[in-house]
């Protein structure tokens, strides 16, 4: 994976990062492919999508070394603000941090060097061409020291990953109560399956943002988009639960990719959470993925009704960095004030 095109760069340790060409974007798809610390959420082609339906930039920023081998980078959903070009979180994507390719190399100092020196790298490239950036990094990337050594911000976030199971073995790992709810729903004659109907599961989404008092993170039209260009690249599972009498009540749509599965989004209908579908739907969904899957990441430990019911269902808490970078004060007293008048926070 050898690549040296691209106009600007800046070099230091060794490494150097530049934006990459669109022609490039396959062998940054490979890296994430690769790399455990990559997720789906930054794919080419994913964000290429997201973008032309939000109205924001796609740039993906690579890191090589002297002999043009990509180690790292990170794809960026870029907006302009006034005069300020901004890296901003993008959104219903859970994240969007530093991709680092490990070394073959068991030597564990060699290890946290390469990824101290190539976060270092790409750190120093954002700073410069960009006002603001803001990056959720998967929990297997565990050092960003070299950005704090840099100056910016690193707060924590959390998620729960369990394990997939057929449907006996996951009803013994939850708790009394959780198995309980499910089989109130199993002796109700729920059903829950795969489905390609989005159409079905639209109104359910917009009813369970609408219940919350909160906006929906994509609009229907765009969450359906971005539904059909997974399926298309083979990452999307919908499942649907319906009630005996064939109603949708509960939905769920799972994206995969060589890692792991993402719970990324997940509607009931208001007259079905007391029948404890929510618990059946996803419990059956996670059986279902038994033969394609191991690791379910439900990205969802940091709200406390959300976090009390996967930890019922399995779920083993792990960490994710969050690091931010923003050089405007003026751009800084902007993201105040729009908190305080109770605006949309970009943060």
């Amino acid at each position: 994976m050898n690549m040296t095109s691209g106009a600007e760069q800046i070099t230091g340790k060794g490494y150097t990062a530049r934006c990459l060409a669109p022609e490039e974007y396959p062998a940054w798809d490979a890296l994430i492919w690769e790399s455990p610390t990559g997720t789906l959420f930054q794919t080419s082609w994913w964000l290429e999508a997201l973008c032309r339906l939000t109205g924001a930039r796609l740039e993906i920023v690579g890191c090589f070394d002297r002999k043009g081998m990509l180690w790292g980078g990170c794809a960026l959903y870029v907006r302009r603000t006034g005069p300020w070009k901004r890296a901003l979180f993008p959104p219903a994507c859970p994240y969007n941090g530093m991709v680092v390719r490990r070394r073959d190399t068991p030597n564990y100092r060699r290890q946290m060097v390469h990824t101290l020196e190539v976060t270092d790298a790409l750190a120093s490239y954002l700073e410069r061409h960009y006002a603001e950036t803001l990056h959720a990094h998967r929990w297997e990337l565990t050092d960003v020291r070299s950005m704090s050594w840099r100056g910016w911000e690193a707060a924590l976030r959390f998620t729960y990953e369990g394990e997939t199971a057929e449907l006996g073995q996951l009803l013994r790992n939850v708790t009394r109560t959780r198995r309980r709810t499910f089989e109130r729903a199993q002796g109700l004659g729920y059903c829950c399956q795969a489905d390609d109907d989005i159409s079905a599961f639209l109104p359910l989404y917009r009813a369970t943002y609408a219940r919350h008092g909160l906006d929906t993170p994509l609009n229907p039209s765009q969450l359906e988009t971005m539904y059909r260009v997974a399926a298309e690249h083979g990452t999307a599972r919908l499942f649907i639960t319906r009630s005996s009498a064939g109603e949708p009540v509960s939905g769920l749509i799972v994206l995969l990719d060589p890692h792991r599965c993402y719970t990324w989004l997940f509607a009931n209908h208001p007259c079905s959470l007391r029948d404890g579908v929510p618990t059946f739907t996803i419990l059956s969904a996670i059986a279902a993925l038994a033969n394609e899957v191991r690791t379910v990441d439900h990205a969802s430990a940091n709200y406390p009704q959300l976090h009390r019911s996967v930890l019922e269902e399995g779920g083993i808490l792990k960490p994710v960095l969050v690091t931010h970078y923003n050089r405007s004060r003026l751009l800084q007293c902007i993201h105040e004030m729009s908190f305080i008048l109770g605006g949309e926070h970009a943060r």
